[in-house]
């Protein structure tokens, strides 16, 4: 795991020190300072089973800020991990809790792309990892103000990895609908006529044991 480009292991270690040599001290300052830096670091403290499933990885994911885009937070597949791309705006004026919370549901993503392999698109990530955002947000006390996640309460109610197969899978149904329904089909799959709501699991993982058990190996309640 990286933010702004630098080990977040090295940052919890450096900032230990009440000096650093010069030539590094005003980096990681900077970082240390920044929203992102802030935000991971309450991920640590209530999601710590998460960061630290992605600490241990092999693949590198980098948190950082671009100034333009089309989405205020996404996670990008990369070919040895990823990175997490946030709008400066968006992470200049939005509350630092707010901002974990976000990252969580990018992070999720991160997670199961990192555990599992699987590329393409489909209902349980976006779903999952709504419900993991909106357990990051109840321990930080900020549900009320996740409102640009979208209505992470009913995945919060409805998805995790304990349920039943036969009641989670029933509830990826309706969740696939509701994440099309609300996004006016942008969370779908296929064109034109043929778009319709994702697919449960991925084509790669069909019943998902291998998404569940890294979805269990992260997760918070």
């Amino acid at each position: 795991m990286e933010i702004s480009g630098i080990n977040v292991q090295a940052l919890d270690y450096l900032r230990t020190f009440s000096s650093l040599p010069v030539e590094i001290a005003a980096t990681v300052s900077t970082v240390l300072a920044s929203p992102l830096y802030q935000a991971y670091d309450k991920l640590q403290n209530v999601a710590s089973q998460l960061t630290g499933y992605l600490e241990a990885s092999m693949n590198v994911i980098n948190i950082t800020t671009i100034p333009f885009g089309n989405n205020p937070m996404e996670y990008k597949n990369g070919f040895n991990g990823g990175v997490i791309v946030i709008l400066e705006g968006v992470s200049s004026f939005m509350p630092i809790d707010v901002i974990a919370t976000g990252l969580s549901e990018e992070l999720f993503h991160g997670a199961i792309r990192t555990g599992t392999g699987c590329f393409d698109k489909f209902a349980a990530n976006e779903a999952f990892a709504k419900s993991m955002a909106y357990n990051v947000a109840n321990k930080l006390g900020c549900l009320e103000q996740t409102y640009m996640f979208g209505d992470l309460s009913y995945f919060g109610t409805n998805i995790n990895p304990s349920m039943d197969s036969v009641t989670l899978n029933e509830n990826l149904k309706n969740a696939s609908q509701k994440l099309y329904n609300d996004s006016n089909g942008g969370y779908g799959e296929g064109f034109w006529f043929w778009r319709g709501p994702m697919r449960p699991w991925s084509n790669s993982d069909r019943e998902g044991a291998d998404f569940l058990n890294v979805a269990e190996a992260v997760w918070i309640n």
